[in-house]
Protein backbone atom coordinates (compact mmCIF):
# COMPACT_ATOMS: atom_id res chain seq x y z
CA UNK A 1 0.00 0.00 0.00
CA UNK A 2 1.28 3.30 -0.97
CA UNK A 3 1.48 6.32 1.36
CA UNK A 4 -0.74 8.42 0.59
CA UNK A 5 0.52 10.95 3.59
CA UNK A 6 3.80 11.43 2.33
CA UNK A 7 4.61 14.29 5.22
CA UNK A 8 3.15 13.30 7.97
CA UNK A 9 3.50 9.53 7.56
CA UNK A 10 1.11 6.81 8.58
CA UNK A 11 1.50 7.92 12.24
CA UNK A 12 -0.89 9.64 14.16
CA UNK A 13 -0.55 11.17 17.40
CA UNK A 14 -2.32 9.11 20.38
CA UNK A 15 -3.65 12.47 21.52
CA UNK A 16 -5.34 13.27 17.97
CA UNK A 17 -6.64 9.39 18.24
CA UNK A 18 -8.18 10.10 21.81
CA UNK A 19 -9.46 13.62 20.95
CA UNK A 20 -11.61 12.56 17.66
CA UNK A 21 -12.70 9.50 19.83
CA UNK A 22 -13.53 10.95 23.07
CA UNK A 23 -15.38 13.81 20.30
CA UNK A 24 -17.12 11.40 18.33
CA UNK A 25 -18.44 9.29 21.12
CA UNK A 26 -19.42 12.46 23.02
CA UNK A 27 -21.62 13.82 20.09
CA UNK A 28 -23.28 10.25 19.80
CA UNK A 29 -24.78 10.01 22.85
CA UNK A 30 -25.79 13.84 23.26
CA UNK A 31 -27.63 13.44 19.84
CA UNK A 32 -29.12 10.37 21.08
CA UNK A 33 -29.65 11.68 24.70
CA UNK A 34 -27.69 8.97 26.39
CA UNK A 35 -26.17 9.90 29.95
CA UNK A 36 -24.28 8.38 32.49
CA UNK A 37 -23.33 4.24 32.27
CA UNK A 38 -25.26 4.00 29.05
CA UNK A 39 -22.37 6.06 27.26
CA UNK A 40 -20.29 3.18 28.38
CA UNK A 41 -22.54 0.89 27.12
CA UNK A 42 -22.63 2.22 23.75
CA UNK A 43 -18.60 2.46 23.59
CA UNK A 44 -19.02 -1.03 24.90
CA UNK A 45 -21.32 -1.84 22.11
CA UNK A 46 -19.37 0.10 19.53
CA UNK A 47 -15.86 -2.04 20.51
CA UNK A 48 -17.95 -5.33 20.35
CA UNK A 49 -18.85 -4.45 16.21
CA UNK A 50 -15.31 -3.19 15.45
CA UNK A 51 -13.63 -6.03 17.35
CA UNK A 52 -16.23 -8.34 15.02
CA UNK A 53 -15.67 -6.46 11.84
CA UNK A 54 -12.05 -6.91 11.95
CA UNK A 55 -12.17 -10.37 12.30
CA UNK A 56 -14.81 -10.58 9.56
CA UNK A 57 -12.59 -8.41 7.37
CA UNK A 58 -9.57 -10.64 7.81
CA UNK A 59 -7.13 -8.01 9.33
CA UNK A 60 -7.14 -10.23 12.39
CA UNK A 61 -7.31 -14.18 12.20
CA UNK A 62 -7.12 -17.48 14.60
CA UNK A 63 -5.01 -19.92 13.53
CA UNK A 64 -4.84 -23.25 14.83
CA UNK A 65 -6.28 -26.78 15.09
CA UNK A 66 -8.78 -26.37 18.13
CA UNK A 67 -9.74 -22.99 20.34
CA UNK A 68 -6.86 -23.05 22.52
CA UNK A 69 -4.15 -22.70 19.30
CA UNK A 70 -7.23 -20.47 17.73
CA UNK A 71 -7.13 -18.10 20.78
CA UNK A 72 -3.34 -18.03 20.69
CA UNK A 73 -3.04 -17.29 17.10
CA UNK A 74 -5.94 -14.67 17.39
CA UNK A 75 -4.34 -12.70 19.93
CA UNK A 76 -0.95 -12.59 18.38
CA UNK A 77 -2.89 -11.49 15.21
CA UNK A 78 -4.43 -9.04 17.25
CA UNK A 79 -1.36 -7.86 19.28
CA UNK A 80 0.50 -7.39 16.48
CA UNK A 81 -2.48 -5.14 14.50
CA UNK A 82 -2.77 -3.45 17.56
CA UNK A 83 0.91 -2.86 18.04
CA UNK A 84 2.00 -1.96 14.72
CA UNK A 85 -1.02 0.54 14.90
CA UNK A 86 0.28 2.24 18.12
CA UNK A 87 -2.88 1.51 20.13
CA UNK A 88 -1.11 -0.17 22.79
CA UNK A 89 0.83 -3.31 23.50
CA UNK A 90 -0.93 -6.72 24.38
CA UNK A 91 -0.24 -9.24 27.02
CA UNK A 92 -2.63 -11.87 27.64
CA UNK A 93 -2.75 -15.28 29.85
CA UNK A 94 -5.09 -18.40 31.50
CA UNK A 95 -6.64 -16.95 34.69
CA UNK A 96 -6.59 -19.94 36.96
CA UNK A 97 -10.77 -19.72 37.00
CA UNK A 98 -10.60 -20.39 33.00
CA UNK A 99 -10.55 -16.38 32.21
CA UNK A 100 -8.49 -14.95 29.92
CA UNK A 101 -6.32 -11.94 31.06
CA UNK A 102 -5.28 -9.78 28.59
CA UNK A 103 -2.89 -6.28 29.08
CA UNK A 104 -2.57 -3.40 26.95
CA UNK A 105 0.68 -1.15 28.33
CA UNK A 106 0.79 2.37 26.88
CA UNK A 107 -3.16 1.75 25.86
CA UNK A 108 -3.66 4.72 23.51
CA UNK A 109 -7.66 4.86 24.09
CA UNK A 110 -7.06 6.20 27.75
CA UNK A 111 -2.93 7.71 27.44
CA UNK A 112 -3.15 11.04 29.32
CA UNK A 113 -7.23 10.85 30.43
CA UNK A 114 -8.33 12.71 33.51
CA UNK A 115 -8.23 10.53 36.64
CA UNK A 116 -11.24 9.36 37.68
CA UNK A 117 -10.75 6.71 40.21
CA UNK A 118 -12.41 4.22 38.20
CA UNK A 119 -12.09 2.04 34.57
CA UNK A 120 -12.74 3.89 31.34
CA UNK A 121 -11.81 1.69 28.28
CA UNK A 122 -14.97 0.37 27.23
CA UNK A 123 -14.40 0.22 23.69
CA UNK A 124 -11.30 -1.60 24.18
CA UNK A 125 -13.64 -4.41 26.60
CA UNK A 126 -16.05 -4.61 23.66
CA UNK A 127 -13.45 -4.89 21.29
CA UNK A 128 -11.47 -7.89 22.47
CA UNK A 129 -15.21 -9.55 23.18
CA UNK A 130 -15.80 -9.09 19.87
CA UNK A 131 -12.56 -10.10 18.82
CA UNK A 132 -13.40 -13.47 20.41
CA UNK A 133 -16.41 -14.33 19.72
CA UNK A 134 -16.28 -13.83 15.81
CA UNK A 135 -13.47 -15.86 15.64
CA UNK A 136 -14.00 -18.69 18.35
CA UNK A 137 -17.61 -18.45 18.65
CA UNK A 138 -19.82 -18.05 21.73
CA UNK A 139 -20.01 -14.79 23.67
CA UNK A 140 -17.82 -13.02 25.82
CA UNK A 141 -18.17 -10.55 28.71
CA UNK A 142 -14.85 -8.13 29.73
CA UNK A 143 -14.35 -6.23 32.91
CA UNK A 144 -11.36 -4.06 32.87
CA UNK A 145 -10.33 -3.96 36.54
CA UNK A 146 -6.68 -1.68 35.73
CA UNK A 147 -6.78 1.27 33.81
CA UNK A 148 -4.08 3.80 33.23
CA UNK A 149 -5.86 6.90 32.45
CA UNK A 150 -8.81 5.86 34.57
CA UNK A 151 -7.44 4.75 37.62
CA UNK A 152 -3.66 5.68 37.22
CA UNK A 153 -2.29 2.03 37.17
CA UNK A 154 0.68 0.58 34.86
CA UNK A 155 -1.31 -1.33 32.16
CA UNK A 156 -4.98 -1.57 31.49
CA UNK A 157 -6.04 -5.06 32.00
CA UNK A 158 -9.50 -7.07 31.44
CA UNK A 159 -10.53 -10.43 33.08
CA UNK A 160 -12.96 -11.94 29.85
CA UNK A 161 -15.07 -14.83 30.27
CA UNK A 162 -17.16 -16.81 28.33
CA UNK A 163 -20.54 -16.57 28.93
CA UNK A 164 -22.28 -18.97 26.40
CA UNK A 165 -21.26 -21.40 23.85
Amino acid sequence: MAKKRPVLGDAVHAEAFQLFRLLGFDSLTAALGIEGEEEDEVQYMAGMSMGRALVRRGRVRAHGPDEAHGLDGLMASFGELYRRMGLGIIEYRKGEDGSLIVSVAECAGCHGAEFVDRPICFVEAGLLCGLLSEALGGEYTAREHKCIGGKGDEVCEFIITRVSA
